[in-house]
């Protein structure tokens, strides 16, 4: 007869097994898995929604492109050039150019020929020369304000960038301008320059064939990592930060909240703005993007464009913040905290430990003199008595 298994304990005993585990960092079984499992796996480990950011660069097609510089001419060139007659056989000049990405490619395409096929279904090869894996159902294209600007003004060709499937679209804009401008600078670059004939926002969208999401960035100027992009909501991040990393202040709280509310409510304005300016061009006719009359004004969003690690840097003050607000109330006043089972044994132990060093102060007290009668005499062998029952 096979000896009886106590269930109870040997699970006891499991449990306590894996929590002095150490955690695993590698995974040997894999191969072992049933495929459906393994492609499950490989396709939960893709990344998440990427901003890749797109900058036109000279593609080297011959031993002559070597002697070209991409480094940036100065303003005041135009002003001492001349304008010479358009000739069409120069346009072909500008097709070296190509599209240039900073972000990384998807680490599953890279490590084994599965992972690839997964990672495939969801990420190709876009724009001409197909240099770039991009995932059009999540990832957002990126223009800062100065590509969109040579782009619009041919100072670099953008001719292969029109027909890739692109849904999500981002404007940069305001470079270093205060956060208190970014309505009126926005109207001003973006919406209705004096320079230019038809809205600058309209024309940027027909190069990608008018995606469904339009998303004007607010770029802030950190010279950073342009493959560590992300979008957050529209906020000033180091304003942000900085109320964040302060204690809990109810009135600096309401003066925050009425700054936003006013930028929300200036960006609605420029919102009504757009779809005006969208229904005069639909009228008019724009000659630069045929059949624009079958497309539909795309979803408009407000955002901030910032790195993954400042992102990061705001949401754990953010989340600092507000556990310290839970604990105070509507004026600043610190609530009372809840009673746990813990803090029970916490003030258990500092009520016998208190009570212990009292009884040890009074037997020395009552050491350092002679016993005069035996009501004392019993009083120190009662006190030596009481602190040993308080020590068990």
């Amino acid at each position: 007869m096979e000896p009886s298994i106590d269930v109870t304990l040997l699970a006891q005993l499991t449990i306590s097994q894996a929590s002095t585990a150490k955690p695993l960092t590698t995974f040997h079984l894999f191969r072992n898995l049933p495929q459906e499992i393994r492609l499950q796996i490989w396709e939960e480990a893709l990344p998440g929604p990427r901003v890749v950011y797109i900058e036109p660069y000279r593609a080297l097609t011959n031993i002559c492109d070597r002697v070209w510089s991409n480094k940036n001419i100065e303003d005041d060139f135009e002003s001492q050039g001349f304008f010479a007659p358009e000739d069409p056989s120069q346009k072909n000049l500008m097709q070296n150019f190509g599209p240039r990405s900073h972000s990384t490619p998807p680490a599953l395409l890279l490590v084994c020929k599965e992972s690839h096929e997964v990672a495939s279904k969801f990420y190709t090869q876009t724009f001409t020369p197909s240099t770039i894996w991009f995932a059009s159902d999540r990832d957002t294209v990126y223009l800062d304000a100065q590509t969109s600007y040579d782009i619009y003004w041919d100072k670099v060709a953008i001719a292969h960038l029109g027909k890739a499937k692109v849904e999500r679209v981002a404007i940069g804009f305001c470079d270093s301008v205060p956060l208190h401008d970014v309505p009126w600078t926005l109207n001003k670059r973006l919406l209705q320059p004096d320079e230019i004939e038809e809205p600058f926002w309209i024309d940027i969208l027909s190069w990608f064939s008018f995606p469904r999401t339009l998303e004007i960035a607010y770029e802030l100027n950190e010279g950073g990592d342009k493959g560590d992009l992300t979008l957050m909501e529209f906020c000033d991040v180091y304003t942000s930060l900085e109320y964040y990393s302060r204690d809990y202040d109810p009135q600096r709280e309401k003066q925050m909240y009425d700054d936003q509310r006013g930028l929300d409510e200036d960006f609605g304005e420029e919102v009504k703005d757009i779809y005006a300016s969208w229904g005069n061009a639909r009228q008019n006719g724009l000659e630069k993007c045929p059949g624009y009359h079958s497309w539909d004004l795309p979803s408009i969003q407000f955002k901030t464009l910032t790195t993954n690690f400042r992102c990061e840097l705001l949401e754990k003050a953010q989340m600092a913040y507000e556990n310290e607000k839970a604990l105070f109330g509507s004026e600043g006043v610190e609530k009372a905290r809840p009673i746990t089972r813990e803090s029970l044994r916490r003030c258990r132990r500092r009520s016998l430990r208190r009570s212990r060093d009292l009884a040890k102060r009074r037997i020395n007290y009552m050491k350092n003199y002679k016993p005069r009668t035996s009501s004392i005499s019993y009083g120190a062998h009662q006190l030596r008595k009481d602190l040993k029952r308080i020590s068990y």
